[in-house]
């Protein structure tokens, strides 16, 4: 699944479900959450881009952070997933 891309006329959008794309300048926080959850549970696929495709400016640089973020983020996923089974082992095995 993708939730990141730069379309041809250079606007870079974004998804929350995978289908409904919104311009990168309009993220809010909660988007931004809602993209994590997609990255942690479905494999998330980020294709390169050149940062020249995108012509606005400030576009760019939300674009370029969101991607560099979420990239970091899936390829540590792995290790992240577990570091939080690790970190409520004792939490878990305790209510159960």
């Amino acid at each position: 699944m993708k939730i990141l891309k730069v379309e041809p006329n250079g606007i870079p959008q974004f998804t929350t479900n995978g289908f409904d794309w919104k311009n990168i300048d309009g993220v809010n926080k909660e988007d931004i959450s809602l993209m994590l959850d997609l990255c942690i549970n479905h494999d998330v696929i980020l294709e390169e881009y050149c940062a020249t495709e995108i012509k606005n400016p400030a576009q760019k640089i939300i674009f370029t952070n969101i991607y560099n973020k979420f990239k970091d983020f899936i390829e540590d996923k792995a290790s992240f997933k577990d570091q939080v089974d690790s970190l409520y082992k004792d939490a878990l095995a305790k209510y159960k």
